[in-house]
């Protein structure tokens, strides 16, 4: 015989798996958005900025600059 304590557990179920299907649905939504702003803020570095944070973490500068632009990255026109 159903229950409250049945529709209970069926209303969590539904919400908890509605709640993982939305923020996978966001992480792809808004994942060319992060992307785009990753970029134009990596372009409008100086080559003197790029060259500090080549200091401080290189191996992340090179990912970086490999995914985003490649040896033309930080050579663009800044944004104002």
């Amino acid at each position: 015989m159903l229950n409250i304590s049945h529709a209970e557990d069926a209303y969590l179920s539904g919400r908890a798996e509605f709640e993982e299907w939305l923020q996978k649905f966001q992480a792809q939504w808004y994942a060319p958005i992060g992307e785009m702003l990753i970029k134009m803020v990596w372009e409008s570095l100086s080559p003197d900025e790029h060259q500090a944070l080549r200091q401080i973490t290189p191996q992340a500068h090179d990912q970086l600059e490999q995914m985003i632009g490649g040896k033309n990255a930080g050579t663009t026109t800044r944004i104002t």
